[in-house]
């Protein structure tokens, strides 16, 4: 029955795809991204919570899986977008992929712009929120986005992340204002969680406000921050559920060098949120993404992508990164070295070696791995690493 609906859907906007195309000034663009990955993983440390004896037990041990290698379709995606007139314009980006044999369709924006003028439209729908740089300068469609992956800091929930990149609300903006080209985002939207009035416990809203500036021709340079609220009861994008709700503030300062016409392009990101659950208390967490490149030709651009996270702190968990595990605190290092060759515009190669270590910390006044009066124990915290490495390689087009 699922495939069917996601075969009807699928169908549907193929359809209306059509139909815009008498629409004044419709452009449709397909976009495919196959990938090949091979991952080496190691684990040293292991934590179990049930052994025989009355206290958990800890083994410092190192186990190597072999090493897998896989072929995937990557995302298939159709963006449309239609002038209807002078002022309104509308978007569509739809998402389709195949994972494990199993189809799925998401649309991951659907919105209407109003434009009155340079420093002043409305946007209506689902789309990005205006959290830093990346998340709203590149779409779904690969070809534009200089890595194969986004970094770790700012995927979406269902692809090993914790943002929420995209959610429903109305949005006032402005561009190219004064000599600087200042530009301005308000978002007021849904919020996690929050996907219907049944599941809005709270008649609550999120607000995502972003102030920037372009004062040379592609450098951009950007403050945002993202206020969000957790209703009781109700999971969270990490999908931890707190008995009473609560509220997160995600803050950003971003700025980026990517012009076209130069040789050397950069990003760099900095995020910090704060968690406050009224059950579990203050909590907060930390984010760093850093990419540059260099232009040897107008078609060969090695180059090297860093992103940091620390959820929690040195005391307390950041219960919506790391779970709903006490005593926890997690920190991922993320480095990947790269080259990406363009053939067209609309056809580019990525070729990427990756390399991630993931450290879950496991807080020596919360575990006591083994009784604390018998010979032998060991104070200190207990460190459970995983490290996958490993190259990968993308093609990205469109037509």
């Amino acid at each position: 029955m699922k495939k069917i609906k996601t075969i009807a859907l699928s169908a549907f906007i193929l359809l209306a795809s059509v139909t815009l195309m008498k629409a004044q000034e419709t452009q449709i663009k397909f976009f495919g991204q196959p990938e090949f990955q091979s991952q080496k993983t190691t684990k040293k440390g292991n934590y179990f919570p049930n052994p025989p004896s009355p206290y958990p037990a800890w083994k410092d041990s190192t186990f190597t899986d072999s090493t897998k290698s896989v072929f995937a379709p990557g995302n298939f995606v159709l963006f449309i977008t239609s002038q209807l007139s002078e002022r309104v314009s509308i978007l569509s980006e739809n998402t389709a992929n195949i994972d494990n044999g199993t189809a799925s369709f998401q649309i991951q924006r659907l919105m209407v712009r109003y434009f009155v003028k340079d420093a002043f439209s409305v946007r209506v729908g689902k789309m990005f929120n205006p959290i830093g740089l990346w998340n709203n300068t590149y779409n779904f469609g690969l070809v534009l986005q200089p890595t194969i992956q986004r970094p770790s800091i700012i995927r979406a929930s269902d692809n090993g992340g914790v943002l929420q990149i995209s959610n429903v609300g109305a949005q006032i903006e402005g561009d190219n204002i004064t000599k600087a080209r200042l530009f301005y985002r308000l978002f007021v939207s849904n919020g996690n969680g929050s996907k219907s009035l049944t599941s809005n416990l709270k008649n609550q809203y999120a607000v995502t406000a972003a102030l920037g500036a372009e004062p040379v021709e592609g450098l951009k340079i950007v403050a945002s921050a993202h206020l969000d609220e957790f209703s009781a009861k109700r999971p969270n994008s990490a999908g931890v559920t707190n008995k009473k709700g609560g509220s997160a503030l995600l803050s950003n300062v971003s700025i980026a060098y990517m012009n076209p016409e130069k040789k050397v392009e950069f990003m760099g990101e900095y995020y910090y949120q704060s968690t406050k659950f009224d059950s579990l208390g203050e909590k907060s967490s930390q984010g760093l993404l850093l990419y540059g490149g260099y232009k040897v030709t107008n078609k060969l651009i090695p180059y090297v992508q860093y992103a940091y996270l620390q959820a929690g702190t040195e005391n307390s968990t950041d219960f919506y990164y790391a779970g709903a595990t006490n005593g926890v605190q997690l920190k991922i290092n993320d480095i990947t070295l790269g080259v990406r060759y363009k053939f067209t515009s609309n056809f580019v190669v990525k070729f990427e070696y990756n390399f991630r270590q993931q450290d879950q910390i496991f807080k020596d006044n919360i575990f006591q791995l083994q009784n604390p009066k018998l010979p032998g124990y060991i104070t200190g915290d207990k460190h459970q690493i995983t490290t996958t490495s490993g190259p990968r390689i993308q093609f990205a087009f469109a037509f």
